[in-house]
């Protein structure tokens, strides 16, 4: 293995990305969030470039790490948070993770900063010169086990006057996750909410756009078919999304909203919450904007959430025997289609999605 060690650059985003994603999955002490905690930092004030680095064998990211400001007390001390540290399963027990760190705590020694601060294994991280934090006086924001709240000084009495509870990046702490349920073959959903779904969707879409009532109540038997539901605080459904979760992207077939609630932005959350928590790339059709106004829009809607416009021509198959094939458009994220992959992509929709092969 030849092993490289960077700073990050955008190119190498939608990597880091997949990598964080698997390295967290199956991890017994994580939120799954890492991988858009990652995306947050970069955002936030508290990134340093310099100090977000990735690990390369060959041309394959194979690790990432990451350095951020923060604060102790009022204490003026420069110090930084390790987090988060993510291998590729697959090259884990290789030694990958101890050079990325090393690499972070020598690169943030030569830039200036008095210390680092890490929750994490109390059993790994000493290996680094990492000492329970609270020798030093430094508390965590929260309740955590004394011996897995660390502290590393860059310099002699770096952190002596470092007392205080630590203020991380406010990335670490989004606002409360946008609630909705998943009901599909595993988690059924109840025929009280099917017609309830129905009911927005025969309100939201033309007969050209929906299956019957038979068609739509027939894909509930399909595995990789999912209704995703958020209710309002009396536990009324106000809005849902049909999915299909398929191997190595997922479809968007309808997101609706109930007309009350249009306008609150509430379609926007959804679908942000929808997107940062699949973890592979995502596809869905609009009417082209040439349709009018209200195609147009909806396309800015989707662009404003990070989609991007297909312009390569695109017919949907019809979802109803009268209707014919319709001139629709593509758009994905997170990433634009290369116009090599295009072609791909509309084949695999066509065969996952309406069981034809082109």
């Amino acid at each position: 293995m030849n092993l490289l060690i960077r700073p990050e650059s955008p190119q190498d985003f939608k990597a880091i990305r997949q990598v964080v994603y698997a390295a967290f999955e199956q991890a017994q002490h994580s939120d799954g969030d890492e991988h858009n905690l990652v995306e947050r930092l970069r955002q936030d004030p508290a990134y340093l470039p310099s100090l977000a680095l990735v690990a390369l064998d060959g041309a394959q990211i194979v690790g990432h790490c990451m350095l951020t400001r923060l604060t102790i007390g009022d204490s003026p001390c420069k110090a930084l948070a390790l987090a988060p540290v993510a291998v590729l399963p697959s090259y884990q027990g290789k030694g990958i993770g101890s050079k990325l760190i090393q690499q972070a705590i020598s690169q943030a020694a030569l830039e200036g900063f008095d210390g680092i601060v890490v929750l994490g294994h109390a059993a790994y991280y000493p290996r680094f010169g990492f000492v329970p934090a609270s020798r030093f006086g430094i508390l965590c924001p929260f309740p955590v086990e004394d011996a897995n709240f660390m502290a590393l000084s860059l310099r002699e009495d770096g952190l002596k006057n470092a007392a205080g509870t630590v203020h991380y990046a406010g990335a670490f702490f989004p606002d409360p996750p946008f609630p909705f349920e998943i009901h599909s073959t595993q988690n059924p959903i109840s025929p009280e909410d099917f017609e309830r779904v129905w009911g927005l969707m025969d309100a939201s879409f033309p007969a050209s756009e929906r299956r019957d009532y038979a068609g739509q109540k027939a894909l509930l038997n399909k595995d990789c078919y999912h209704l995703l539901l958020h209710r309002d605080s009396s536990g009324q459904i106000i809005a849902f999304m049909a999915i299909w979760r398929l191997d190595g992207y997922t479809f968007v077939e309808h997101l609706a909203v109930d007309g009350a609630q249009r306008g609150s932005g509430l379609g926007g959350k959804f679908l942000d919450a929808v997107a940062a928590g699949e973890g592979q790339p995502i596809v869905l059709e609009v009417e082209p904007p040439e349709n009018g106004e209200m195609a147009r829009r909806r396309i800015g809607f989707y662009q404003r959430h990070g989609f991007h416009l297909c312009t390569q021509p695109y017919l949907q198959p019809s979802l109803q025997p009268q209707f014919p094939f319709m001139p629709l458009m593509l758009m994905t994220y997170p990433d634009p289609l290369e116009e090599m992959d295009f072609g791909l992509l509309k084949a695999a929709v066509y065969r996952d999605v309406y069981g034809l092969e082109e």
